[in-house]
């Protein structure tokens, strides 16, 4: 092949899809090596209802199949070993593979998807290789001393390479030389290669959907109705633009900084003094590797054996080493190391989690004390004070039944602040606010004539509160998902002769009434 066609600088991104095969199977079994030729699984609990995550050759040969319980599959085969894949475990094997790739490509994306999978971009390697099925042995190679096996795919874009990978054998490098090639064998690619739940990927071939081709022509609008956000996020990744670049994702640096206490410590103030004293060995690290913190975990051994742990997590990366000690101090206000003569503190540690500064950072020119910067303080000191999942945010879905157009999730960072508010919109203006319920209530109503004439809410206690309605503007009818669980509901705006405006359905499969929320 001509290495200038395929690694040639052009705009088109050039990347590889690394794929370790029955990548928790291979976790497991860097444990209990005594396993590599018996058959066994991975489980979700070491119990028998545990789920089956992952089998060997040997126990698949058996009969043994990923989702089925434990207790099942040992009725298939006796002597079947299963063990549990932790998520330390999981992610002490990512780094490493990161590791590893990192020495033949500065750019590596994991997918979160489905674990066990790296994209490389391969831009600039013909200076370094013949041909690209060297560079692709060169990175089984290295997958390989990290202790793992691995197949590889290399391509034009994710979904293409992707497919390959999985479809590939144990040995081997699959290389695309053109677009319509990778295209081709994505759409005849078999729809079991995608990260689909058992459950989904049963309906989809009920349906008649075999191919990674047919699943691609379904339409974007009605995934996420039908199967959810999962098989959506699959539905958007084999979309995915071809430009896109991979990101690189540099392995984090941890590293531990831990000291015997001169006496045992049972003060919260002895603690911290000892922390932060910690804290500051870190500085000349920080200072030397360019990196800043993202995180802190502080570990605590007490005379007894036990131990106990903390993390503190900026809403950002920082340096600023008074600020962490700050949010040290709070997280130890909820510390409770009980008083038993000997559960004293013995020695303390401190695990730092660290990033590359950005160039914004170390900029000597970047403003401080911006509105941007006390958001990020302001989720900092929350975070250290309630806990890291502390701090939320409300997006959007798709979605019609309105319990489920709104998700929240925890905020990983702060969000950007665009500046302050234009002073068109500082004048105070009268709107209608829908407040809906995270909790649909049920109620009662009166009618009288076919039309609501109040409504009867349960108190505490047993005793009922009646309010009447002046005015009902409905039905509004909204019914789906009849493939599945199904809805049939009737909503109505009563309003009262006194309060807010109610927003209520009635579900006319049991003829029950519930209140949505109220519109203020």
């Amino acid at each position: 092949m001509d290495r200038e066609r395929y690694f040639g600088s052009s705009a088109v991104a050039r990347m590889a899809c690394i794929e370790v095969y029955r990548y928790l199977l291979q976790i497991l079994l860097v444990r209990r090596q005594d396993w590599e030729s018996l058959p066994c699984v991975v489980v979700t609990e070491d119990l028998p209802g545990g789920t089956i995550l992952d089998a060997s050759r040997e126990a698949r040969n058996g009969g043994v199949r990923v989702g089925m319980r434990f207790a099942a599959a040992l009725s298939l085969v006796p002597h079947l070993r299963a063990g549990t894949v932790s998520s330390p475990e999981q992610e002490r094997a990512d780094q490493a593979i990161l590791k590893a790739l990192n020495r033949l490509s500065p750019a590596v994306e994991s997918f979160r998807s489905d674990p066990g999978v790296f994209w490389v971009g391969t831009e600039g390697m013909q200076r370094i290789f013949a041909a690209p099925g060297d560079w692709g042995s060169a990175c089984r190679e290295e997958v390989l001393k990290a202790g793992f096996r691995c197949r590889v795919a290399m391509g034009w874009t994710r979904a293409g390479t992707y497919a390959a990978a999985k479809a590939g054998g144990a040995r081997g490098v699959r290389i695309f030389t053109s677009r319509e090639e990778e295209d081709a064998a994505l759409d005849a690619a078999p729809l079991t290669l995608l990260p689909f739940t058992p459950r989904d990927r049963e309906q989809l071939l009920d349906l008649g959907i075999e191919t990674i081709g047919a699943f691609r022509l379904l339409p974007a609008g009605s995934i996420r109705r039908r199967f959810g956000p999962a098989v959506r996020e699959v539905h958007q990744f084999l979309h995915a633009p071809v430009e896109l670049p991979v990101i690189s994702a540099e392995p984090e640096r941890e590293k531990t900084y831990g000291t015997a206490c001169p006496y045992p410590l049972r003060k919260r103030e002895e603690l911290a003094f000892c922390l932060e004293a910690l804290l500051r060995q870190a500085a000349p690290d920080l200072q030397r590797y360019a990196e800043s913190i993202a995180g802190v975990k502080l570990e605590f051994h007490t005379e007894n054996g036990g131990s106990t742990s903390r993390e503190v997590r900026p809403a950002r990366p920082t340096r600023d080493l008074a600020f962490l000690e700050k949010l040290i101090n709070l997280r130890l206000e909820g510390l409770d190391l009980g008083m038993e003569p000997h559960n004293g503190v013995v020695r303390c540690a401190l695990h730092v989690e660290t990033v590359p500064i950005s160039v914004r950072q170390g900029s000597l020119l970047h403003a401080r004390g911006d509105n941007g910067d006390r958001v990020v303080s302001t989720i900092s000191l929350l975070r250290a004070h309630f806990g890291n999942g502390a701090v939320g945010r409300l997006a959007l879905e798709e979605g019609f039944i309105p319990e489920e157009i709104v998700a929240w999730s925890i905020a990983e960072c702060a969000p950007p602040v665009q500046g302050g508010i234009p002073r068109e919109r500082m004048r105070p203006e009268r709107v209608l606010v829908r407040r809906v319920l995270n909790e649909p209530v049920p109620i009662r109503v009166r009618k009288k004539s076919g039309s609501v004439v109040a409504v009867l809410s349960e108190r505490a206690g047993g005793s009922s509160r009646s309010m009447r309605v002046v005015r009902s503007l409905g039905p509004y009818v909204l019914s789906g998902r009849w493939w599945a669980d199904g809805y049939d509901r009737e909503y109505y705006y009563l309003e009262l002769q006194e309060g807010p405006m109610l927003w209520v359905y009635r579900n006319t499969r049991e003829g029950s009434w519930v209140l949505q929320g109220t519109v203020e």
